[in-house]
Parts: structure tokens; C-alpha cells; sequence
């Protein structure tokens, strides 16, 4: 029966008892007015009286007859179990797959960060301008000056993430921390659960005690959660510290994979023999700035590039992305059912292509040249403080017998000091220093180009299995009082010495090291190495200057080493031989190069894997589809196809047909789905290394994988409709 049918047969029956109901009212009412009731009083009492059961009538007709639809939903379900089973697949898929896209962007993207009006928060880097991808930190008195001179930010604030060695406990202890300028929480629109933020004279040094704002987390477990922590003295590097505030639960800046444990001002770095944060050309720390209201990033970023040097502001990702009845009927309803498989694969296409596009970009980051050997590497800091020391040479001394007793050991093959590795190098790869190509036309001092600038022990290169192109590598008479040397790397010959014999040049660099910048110094190069990736695994080789440590020492230094065997394993052995020469001091940030290589992959990672889940998903609802369509259909069928085979048709043929329906409409999806694809590409170009927008590897494989879905979905119902029994088929309605 048609459904047609079905809502004539129903207006019947309520036709029916409609009329059956208005003869027991005027029985009942002729029965009123012959005891003496006026008409109309009579029909009144008729209705009072009769009216509890008829709601009573009407209310069982309803559940009557959504019993019948829910027996009649079953039955229909029943008769076509490959049917049923892919609409419940769908769904359960559907359902599940949309619960955790919603989940995964309610984390990273919808929700916001704990800042107020996040917003305007904006990042703000120097730039080259010759280079303009290479974007770097700054110096504290340049940060001082865009402060001043900027006129789009309501607040501007500098940080940089560093470590301290707390000494308050029963061994020394390794914690993150970040040196800040004192109005970074009001930047961020953050305040102290407990005490209090710190206050703008509390970036100059010489004022007592410095500050120091506690992590909820260190709170609890080094204090206890005890509220009377507010004045309490901490040791920090063999300094006093005074707690002045703590920070609210989960509150993270900035966001890093190590936890921030506390945070102190600026003047932490303008206080000692070599204060860094003095020095105008030693560029190391972040800012971050809050727009004014009705000021936009574009505003913004034309007013600062009136300043010099260039700036280049942007955006802050603080967060730094889906039973018929009859045959009446059927064909109008079957060609909906193609029409959502068709769109079912038209959009299967177009995700599974943006998967393939983010899986073969990460594949293409996992087989980088590094530049450098990650494997059996074993890195950590050490950090130590800058008033350790009141002469080079106790630097010089202090490393040269770390390093000595660390050789020493069992299993180790070498190791090396330097002021920053490969891949976790911050900035431009160690600090940030402006130089110039002796013998060249002087230029205004605002228009020196940068580099990055690292002071590296003689094993460096051996250690991390970075290949010298040209000349020699350092050795142990490169020390003070000999001859200063320098090694580039290729991308520094390429931007600044091309058509030069670099072995012949000198790079005049500024003196690091001392309470303001030295004069410049002539490093002879005697060595060009292979470029590394030391921003990151996506970041671009920069221009970069190597020096001796013996020749330019300064006290916090990376240690590296290379072992025979695993180099998880030489943690506490390496930590003995460190406490055998400073017992205060702990090892930090401890981790192989395999982990900083696997940590540096992370967001890729994370969105490859993303990506590749929900195409997934895609892949199997849009098989599913087709699969339930193709059975639904042959069920439908069945009467033409056992008409077929009567005629003489073989199962061969019969097979065939079915297939040829399904994998029509699955082919008119994938065209439909190419023109999704190219916008998709161009969307994620952003993420994506080295692929272009339409990559033919990625679509190729995509389409190739649809299509075996599609035949694979198709040939179960295919083959259940060659086993149809002609003569039964003939009776089937």
C-alpha cells in the first residue's frame, strides 16, 4: 500500500469515528431534553458528559497509531538488513565523528584563551629587511624605543622563557620560568589569584629583593597551597627572590610543552657583570602588544613600520584549524538516495584530498635534511647564572672540566658547550647580533643586516654530525689570545659573500659579553658548515656565525653529547658528573634530539592526524552510502532482475550491471569533488610544506582509494543480485 494509500485509509477511519461520535451526542441529547432539559442545556450536558471519553478515544487513536508506525518501521527494517545496517553504521559514525570534530575545535579554536579581549593581542618581531621571512627578537633598549615611539598599542611587553636553579628543597632543582616586563600580566588582562602582578619600578634593578609571581602548580607543591606564601623568600641561581604573588589555575604563558613554574621581571637580566638586557645589539626577547580599541593589525602594522629598525606585527594565535509501501514512488525517492551518495563522495573527495595533502606535506618535514645527525644525541642546560663568574677565563675553566669529565665517561663519544642547538634555537639561532663584511662600504649602523650568533666548543661539529663544506672546524688552539676565527654557514656566503672566496673574508662583530657592547671584533673565517634547521624542523636556514667559546665565553651554555648507546640511559651519569662540579647545580630541559626533532613535529603532527581521521570517517560513510543504496536498490529490484535472468541473462552480466550503477554515481561525485579539491588546497597552503595546491600524488592517490571503496561496496549487493532465484523473483512485489 502507498503511502497515499495509507493517509486515505487513516482520514477514513477518522471520518469514521468522528461520525460515530456525534450520533452518541444526540442520542444523548434527545435523551436530556426528553426529561425536561432545554435544547441547548441538553446538548451542553451531552458534550460535558461525553467529553473526558472522548479525549480519552482520541488520545488512544495517537499511541495506536504510533504503534503502528513504530511496527511498521521494524518491519521494514527487517525485510532489508544490509539497508539497516548501513543507515545505523552511518549514523553511529555520523554522531560519533561530529562529537569529536566538535570537541577537537571547541578546544583549539572556539574556545577562548584565558585573556581578556584576546582579540587584540598581537605578536611583534624585528625583520631583515632583505630577508623578510626571517623574523626575529629583540633588544631590551629597542624594545624600550618601540614602546615610546608606537602610538597602535594600548600596552607593549617583552618576554623570554629561561630556567633557574632552585636551591629551597632537598636537592637542587631545574625550573621554567620566564623573565618579563613588569606590565605583561595587565597586557595579557591577567591578574594573581593571591598578592598581587609586579609594578613598572620593578623592572629596575637595584631595589631590594627581585619579584617573583609563583604557577599555581609550584604553589601547591613546593608551598604547600599555604596562603601566607606572600613575602616568602625564594632561591633562585643563589638569589634571593621575594614571592609576591601567585597565579591562577591552568593560567600558562607562555603556552610551551614544559610548564612555566614562575615568572620575575626584566631586571633580573639588568642586574650582574653582564647584564644582557643592556646591551642594545643582543636581540633574545619576545613582545607581545595589545591593540587600541578600533585598531586593526593592517593599522597597526603601518604605523610601526615608521619606525626603525622594521617591525612586522602579527596576528597572536594564542592559542599558536565537519518500507515503501509499493513501488509508487521509487524512482522519485531512489534517485535522492543516489543524489546523497553522489555528494556523499563529492565531499569524501574533497576531505580525504585535504588529508592527502597535509599526510604528504608531513611526510615530506619527516624526511628534511636537517643538517645535522639527531640520532644517540643527549642534550641539556645548564644554567648557570651570570655572576657565577667575574673573569672569562673561570668561564672558560669551568667548561672545559665539564666537558672533560662528561668525555669521560663510559658510552659517551663526545660532547660540547654552545649557546644554542640545533632546532630549539630561539630568535636567529642564538643572539640575534648585527655584523659587517670587513673591507665593504660603511653603512648606517640602523641597516646592518643580522645573524645569528653562537659561541661553540671544538667538538660541536663532531658531535652533532654537521658536514664542513669548506675549510676547517675549530680546534683547541682557537683560544684567547690567538688569532680570532669564525665559521659560517652557506646560507651566510650566499646572502653576504657571494663571488667571494669566503676563507679570505673577516666579519666584524661587536664584543658579547661585557655590561654593554664591546667595540667590534675581526672574526677570520677559516670555515664554512652545511645549513641547519635551528628555529625548527619548518624554519628556513638564516644567516649564521659561529665563534669559538674559548674566544668569546659566557657562562650559560647547552650541553651536547654524543652516545654509543641509547642516550636516555647516561641521564643520571652525566647529572653525577655536574654535581661533582657545582653540587647546586641541575640539569634542565634534559631531553635526546630525537625528542626536540618529535616535539618540533608536534602541531603537524596533531593536524596530520586529525585530518586523517575524519577522511577516514568520510571514506567509510560514503562506502557505506553507496552500499546501502546499491542493496536497498537491488531489493527493489529483484522483479526486473529475475525478469532478466528468465530472458537468458547470465550472473556475469547481471553482476556487472550493479556494479556499473554504483560506480556511476560514484565517479559523478569525484568529478563534482575536484573543483572542492583545488579550493581546499588553496585554503591550507599555509600548513602545508612543499605541496602545492592541486598535488597529483595526493589527488591521484585519493581517487584511486574512493573507487576501490566504491567497488568493494558495490560488489556485495552486486553479488547477492546474481543469486537470484528467477521463477521466485517473478512472484516478488
Amino acid at each position: 500500500m502507498s503511502w497515499i494509500g495509507r493517509w486515505f485509509s487513516r482520514r477514513r477511519i477518522y471520518g469514521e469515528v468522528s461520525q460515530e461520535i456525534r450520533e452518541h451526542l444526540d442520542e444523548k441529547s434527545e435523551e436530556l431534553v426528553a426529561g425536561g432539559m432545554s435544547r441547548e442545556e441538553a446538548a451542553a450536558a451531552a458534550r460535558r458528559e461525553f467529553g473526558e471519553d472522548g479525549r480519552r478515544v482520541w488520545r488512544w487513536l495517537h499511541v495506536e497509531n504510533l504503534l503502528m508506525d513504530i511496527r511498521y518501521g521494524l518491519r521494514t527494517l527487517r525485510k532489508n538488513p544490509g539497508f539497516t545496517a548501513a543507515a545505523v553504521l552511518t549514523l553511529a559514525l555520523g554522531i560519533g565523528a561530529n562529537t569529536a570534530l566538535f570537541s577537537v575545535i571547541d578546544a583549539v579554536l572556539l574556545r577562548a584563551p584565558p585573556f581578556h579581549d584576546p582579540g587584540r593581542l598581537v605578536a611583534v618581531n624585528s625583520v631583515d629587511l632583505r630577508h623578510p621571512s626571517s623574523t626575529g627578537e629583540v633588544s631590551y633598549p629597542a624594545f624600550l624605543d618601540w614602546r615610546s615611539r608606537s602610538h597602535s598599542f594600548e600596552a607593549m611587553s617583552v618576554w623570554n622563557t629561561t630556567s633557574f636553579t632552585y636551591t629551597g628543597g632537598d636537592q637542587p632543582e631545574s625550573v621554567a620560568g620566564v623573565v618579563v616586563s613588569a606590565n605583561l600580566f595587565s597586557t595579557l588582562g591577567v591578574s594573581p589569584a593571591i598578592g598581587r602582578g609586579f609594578v613598572q619600578e620593578e623592572d629596575e634593578p637595584g631595589r631590594g629583593q627581585m619579584p617573583v609571581v609563583l604557577s599555581y602548580e609550584f604553589w601547591q607543591s613546593h608551598f604547600g597551597g599555604d596562603p601566607k606564601v606572600l613575602g616568602r623568600a625564594l632561591t633562585l641561581d643563589s638569589e634571593k627572590y621575594s614571592v609576591v604573588g601567585v597565579m591562577p589555575a591552568q593560567f600558562q604563558f607562555p603556552v610551551r610543552a614544559r610548564r612555566v613554574e614562575l615568572w620575575t621581571t626584566v631586571a633580573n637580566d639588568l642586574t650582574g657583570k653582564t647584564p644582557m638586557a643592556a646591551q642594545r645589539g643582543v636581540a633574545y626577547l619576545q613582545v607581545v602588544a595589545r591593540l587600541k580599541p578600533g585598531i586593526g593589525t593592517p593599522q597597526a602594522q603601518a604605523d610601526v613600520q615608521l619606525c626603525a629598525p622594521a617591525w612586522q606585527t602579527s596576528q597572536w594565535n594564542l592559542n599558536d584549524t565537519l518500507k515503501e509501501g509499493g513501488r509508487s514512488g521509487y524512482e522519485g525517492r531512489q534517485g535522492l538516495r543516489r543524489g546523497l551518495v553522489v555528494v556523499e563522495f563529492a565531499l569524501a573527495l574533497t576531505l580525504l584530498t585535504g588529508a592527502g595533502l597535509v599526510i604528504h606535506s608531513f611526510w615530506k618535514l619527516t624526511r628534511l635534511d636537517l643538517g645535522f645527525r639527531q640520532d644517540h644525541v643527549l642534550t641539556f642546560a645548564l644554567p648557570v647564572s651570570f655572576d657565577r663568574f667575574s673573569r672569562p677565563e673561570q668561564i672558560t675553566n669551568f667548561y672545559r672540566q665539564m666537558l672533560e669529565r662528561i668525555s669521560a665517561l663510559p658510552g659517551i663519544l663526545s660532547a660540547t658547550a654552545s649557546s644554542n642547538t640545533p632546532i630549539i634555537s630561539t630568535g636567529y639561532g642564538g643572539y640575534g647580533m648585527d655584523f659587517q663584511i670587513a673591507g665593504q662600504p660603511a653603512v648606517d649602523p640602523s641597516a646592518l643586516p643580522s645573524a645569528g650568533f653562537t659561541m661553540v666548543t671544538p667538538d660541536y661539529f663532531r658531535t652533532f654530525g654537521i658536514a664542513v663544506m669548506k675549510g676547517r672546524s675549530f680546534t683547541e688552539q682557537d683560544v684567547a689570545g690567538n688569532l680570532p676565527v669564525a665559521m659560517v654557514n652557506e646560507t651566510f656566503v650566499k646572502r653576504h659573500l657571494s663571488n667571494l672566496d669566503p676563507l679570505k673574508q673577516r666579519v666584524l662583530v661587536r664584543q658579547l659579553g661585557q655590561s654593554t657592547l664591546g667595540p667590534p671584533i675581526e672574526w677570520n673565517i677559516v670555515g664554512v658548515y652545511h645549513d641547519v634547521r635551528n628555529r625548527s624542523v619548518r624554519g628556513e636556514s638564516f644567516s649564521e656565525i659561529k665563534v669559538p667559546l674559548w674566544q668569546s665565553p659566557l657562562p650559560w651554555e647547552q650541553i651536547s653529547a654524543r652516545t654509543a648507546g641509547d642516550p636516555g640511559t647516561m641521564t643520571n651519569s652525566i647529572a653525577a658528573e655536574v654535581r661533582s662540579v657545582d653540587p647546586d647545580l641541575a640539569l634542565d630541559q634534559v631531553r635526546t634530539m630525537d625528542q626536540v626533532v618529535d616535539e618540533s613535529l608536534g602541531g603537524d603532527r596533531f593536524v596530520a592526524w586529525l585530518f586523517a581521521g575524519f577522511a577516514g570517517v568520510a571514506l567509510l560513510l560514503a562506502a557505506i552510502g553507496i552500499y546501502g543504496v546499491m542493496t536497498f536498490a537491488v531489493a527493489q529490484r529483484t522483479h526486473e532482475i529475475g525478469l532478466r535472468m528468465a530472458l537468458g541473462a547470465g550472473s556475469t552480466e547481471v553482476l556487472f550491471m550493479v556494479l556499473r550503477e554504483g560506480i556511476s554515481l560514484a565517479l559523478v561525485g569525484l568529478v563534482l569533488g575536484l573543483g572542492g579539491t583545488y579550493f581546499v588546497g588553496r585554503t591550507m597552503k599555509s600548513i602545508l610544506y612543499e605541496v602545492s595546491a592541486i598535488d597529483p600524488v595526493a589527488v591521484g592517490a585519493v581517487v584511486l582509494v574512493l573507487l576501490a571503496a566504491a567497488v568493494l561496496a558495490c560488489y556485495l549487493p552486486a553479488r547477492r543480485a546474481t543469486r537470484v532465484d528467477a521463477i521466485v523473483a517473478l512472484r516478488y512485489e
